[in-house]
C-alpha cells in the first residue's frame, strides 16, 4: 500500500510504503462529522517506517490522529495498457452504435 499523509502534499513529500494486513468485510457508512463523507472499509496496515522525510536533515514522526489516504495496489500495470484498454472500450462502444 501507499500511505499519504494529508497534511504533507504527496507531490512534495511523497508517501510511506506499507503492507495491507487486514481489511474488514463490512462497509462503514459516511460520517461527515468525522470528515469522512464517503463509504469506506476498516483496514489494518503495517508501515515500513514510522517517519516521513521532510528534507535531508529532518524526519517527522507519525502520530495518532493524523489524517491519511491509503492506496491499495492490487497489481502492477504498464502505462500503455491503460491507454490500450481505453481505446478498446471506445472501439467496442462504436460497434454498438451502428
Amino acid at each position: 500500500v501507499d500511505v499519504r499523509i494529508d497534511s504533507f502534499p504527496f507531490s512534495e513529500f511523497g508517501d510511506i510504503k506499507g503492507e495491507l494486513i487486514w481489511i474488514g468485510s463490512d462497509v462503514l457508512p459516511p460520517a461527515p462529522d468525522e470528515n469522512r463523507p464517503f463509504y469506506s472499509f476498516p483496514a489494518r496496515v503495517k508501515l515500513n517506517q514510522q517517519t516521513l522525510k521532510i528534507n535531508e536533515e529532518r524526519d517527522v514522526k507519525l502520530q495518532s490522529g493524523m489524517s491519511v489516504s491509503v492506496n491499495i495496489k492490487i497489481r502492477d500495470r504498464r502505462v500503455i495498457s491503460i491507454f490500450t484498454d481505453l481505446f478498446s472500450e471506445k472501439v467496442d462502444s462504436l460497434k454498438k452504435v451502428r
